[in-house]
């Protein structure tokens, strides 16, 4: 079983060549129709009889179709680099047999060959779903990375091949179960989140590739999508725990202008500001107490959350949705906070704000690359090549910009006509919020008062939309059409109340999983560089040091399932035996009775 599951075909015609069988269950006596019963993927005779010609005879029509297809690839006229596939044609093989550097298409994927599955007997399922889910840890090793979507992939092709659609199925669904079970037990772990985010899309990857497989196991792909989707929702919201808790001291209250802590407002009680200065004679001791609070920790943050998805290989098109959606989360929820906050609306504190923001902005630009590389190399869609994590900041955080600039140039307005223009330019807020941020807006002593033309025009811009919503909701009513029909945008946009002057931050961008292009680009042919000198492809393998410690957990199980058995065995016979020796002693009892 070793030899199988560690691609020694060698020794595996060595052993088949002096009659050793599958682990207790001989290939030779398999019958056709009963691998049929499971799939339906074609001629299936290499099953029939574990030979060594018959080996060796397909290892040859291996090679001649690997051959084939890479020949046929060579043909087509198209960019090879963008596939990740120069790299193989040019490098050769050059790595030993065995382990995870073998080439992608030394792995047989329309048949299952002795030593590309892992075989295993019904009882051992609980044990190998303990070891690669329940109890394992992840690590950052290359090899523990995609350890569980090897063992668990390499497994089902046994159970599907091999062995019974009850087998197949408590596999399948216990595999499920096990890793939805773990990630309710650990929602607050990322680490957790992102390893089985990459393993599950692994998996799926690996069931896609398999023809027999990919038409057999539809209902488990389709639940294996559906928990990829909530790990990723999962991972989002724990992301958004731990940035939130931050905001306000990193971002909304603190001052990167000192001067700005003297600025007096108008209409406000002088004796807050008093209290105030008298502690600053405390002001050192203050200035440590707060000095972890920055923009700069809101930086820490977003690194440590986007290295956990880059160090667990979490497939790029995911990653890209996670720092989109982070982002805009981001933007929403800071929009909000300010134009809830009265505080926040002034001059002084939009500058002190938007230069809190622009420290987000440089981290951007200056460590974009360390996450765009990986993104952009292993992606084959054209807005994936392209991404730019400064663009996708930049694009979400452009209301709050907006915002802010409308606070810093409102009392600066001083005309008609530059109050249209500016008005124009910030096409991403509604007059409502415009309107909203002018009344409430905290006048600094000093500075100009704010123009009645800016009240009166927001003011007749709020009215004419609010009519217009309401003609064309009498329109749409009159002419019986549903309402989901009509620009969501333009519906929402004036709707009176609260509700129309914040953002909806809790709203989830759409998700897609990869397309099985995007799952063949990033594992399929791309290499993985692990350091200067080894590159490792991504194949089911399992490696031998995990394996051994596998095959010793099972085997345990088997001691412990035997002990079991045994111990139940001897309470069975000494339970007969008890009930002899009464039904004897209730005979002689009833022979002296009787005499």
């Amino acid at each position: 079983m070793w030899a199988m599951n560690n691609h020694h075909s060698n020794i595996v015609k060595l052993l088949l060549a002096h009659g050793a069988s599958l682990d207790n269950i001989d290939v030779s006596t398999i019958e056709p129709s009963a691998v049929h019963s499971t799939s339906d993927t074609g001629n299936h005779d290499w099953y029939n009889e574990g030979s060594v010609e018959q080996f060796e005879a397909h290892m040859e029509e291996c090679e001649l179709q690997r051959r084939m297809d890479m020949e046929s690839s060579l043909g087509i006229e198209m960019d090879l680099a963008s596939f990740g596939l120069e790299e193989g044609l040019e490098g050769g093989l050059g790595i030993e047999q065995g382990e995870r550097g073998l080439i992608e298409d030394d792995f047989v994927w329309n048949k299952c060959l002795p030593e590309q599955m892992y075989v295993f007997s019904e009882d051992h399922i609980p044990c190998i779903l303990d070891m690669v889910i329940t109890d394992f840890e992840p690590l950052r090793s290359v090899d523990q990375k995609v350890f569980p979507a090897d063992v668990i992939f390499l497994s089902i092709r046994f159970a599907h091949y091999y062995g019974t659609n009850d087998m197949l199925n408590k596999l399948l669904y216990g595999t499920l179960e096990r890793v939805q079970g773990l990630m309710k037990h650990k929602s607050d772990d990322m680490a957790i989140l992102a390893f089985w985010i990459s393993n599950c899309t692994l998996l799926l990857y690996y069931v896609k590739k398999d023809p027999g497989l990919l038409v057999a196991v539809i209902d488990f792909q389709l639940q294996l999508t559906e928990l990829i989707h909530e790990i990723y929702l999962s991972f989002i919201q724990e992301s958004k725990t731990r940035i939130e808790k931050h905001l306000d001291d990193s971002i909304i209250d603190y001052e990167t202008i000192s001067a700005h802590e003297n600025v007096t407002f108008e209409n406000e009680w002088r004796i807050f500001r008093r209290q105030k200065k008298k502690d600053a004679a405390n002001s050192y001791f203050l200035h440590e107490k707060h000095a972890t609070p920055s923009p700069l920790l809101i930086t820490i943050l977003l690194s440590s959350i986007f290295f956990i998805l880059d160090v667990y290989n979490v497939h790029p098109v995911i990653f890209k949705q996670a720092i989109s959606q982070i982002f805009y989360w981001l933007s929403m929820e800071l929009f909000n906070r300010i134009i809830m906050k009265k505080a926040c609306l002034s001059r002084t504190k939009a500058m002190d704000i938007r230069l809190n923001i622009s420290v987000i902005e440089d981290w951007t630009r200056v460590n974009s690359y360390q996450f765009e590389n990986g993104i952009n190399t292993r992606s084959s869609r054209l807005e994936y090549k392209s991404f730019s994590m400064y663009d996708c900041l930049k694009n979400h955080m452009a209301p709050l910009i907006q915002l802010l600039q409308w606070l810093q140039c409102i009392t600066s307005l001083n005309s008609i006509q530059n109050i249209e223009t500016t008005i124009g330019a910030l096409d991403l807020l509604t007059s409502a919020q415009l309107l909203y941020v002018v009344k409430n807006y905290r006048l600094e002593v000093d500075e100009n008062k704010i123009g009645k033309e800016i009240v009166r025009y927001l003011s007749q811009q709020v009215t004419k939309n609010t009519n217009a919503r309401r003609e064309s909701l009498k329109k749409i009513k009159n002419k019986t059409i549903d309402a989901s029909s009509t620009p969501r945008s333009f519906l929402n946009k004036e709707k009176p109340g609260c509700s129309n002057l914040l953002m909806d931050a809790t709203l989830m961008l759409p998700f897609t999983l990869p397309t099985n292009i995007d799952l063949l680009v990033n594992y399929g042919t791309k290499v993985i560089e692990v350091n200067k000198k080894k590159q490792k492809y991504f194949v089911p393998v399992i490696p031998s040091d995990f394996m051994d410690m596998l095959n010793k957990k099972v085997n345990n199980s088997n001691n412990e399932n035997q002990q079991t058995k045994t111990s139940d065995n001897t309470k069975s016979d000494n339970e007969i035996q008890n009930t002899e020796s009464t039904k004897n002693k209730s005979s002689e009892t009833f022979k002296d009775t009787a005499s």
